[in-house]
């Protein structure tokens, strides 16, 4: 149960990153403007989601039966919802460099053709 919890701790940590990273990609990158709303609903599924893994993994830990009738262990359903976060915070770091490397080309090109009219004057 020990190594669970530790589980819990770096998927809770990896769902904080992915709200983190939604506020982040939502209102700089799409610009859609800042909800407090929408930030609340996201902790509280965080919280409720976690509750269940924490109840289900607890579950199966104390009945070790209920593990065998559905066929799965604690460790490896926590470590499924792990690796679920850490894709989508990869793909929300992924977006934000690819965009901040096309904004970067844009004004490197954009400095160009100002260096060369300015040069033809």
């Amino acid at each position: 149960m020990e190594e669970c919890i530790k589980l819990i701790v770096v998927l809770a940590i990896l769902a904080l990153a992915n709200i983190v990273g939604g506020v982040i990609n939502n209102v700089k990158l799409k610009q859609f403007s800042f909800s407090w709303k929408k930030l609340l609903n996201g902790v509280i599924q965080f919280l409720g989601i976690g509750f269940m893994f924490v109840a289900l993994a607890y579950c199966i830990e104390t009945i070790p039966e209920i593990g065998s009738a559905l066929g799965v262990q604690p460790k490896t359903m926590i470590l499924a919802a792990i690796t679920i976060y850490a894709k989508k915070i990869f793909e929300q770091l992924n977006d934000f460099i690819n965009l901040k490397k096309e904004i970067k080309a844009n004004s490197e090109e954009e400095k160009e053709i100002l260096d060369t009219e300015y040069m033809d004057m």
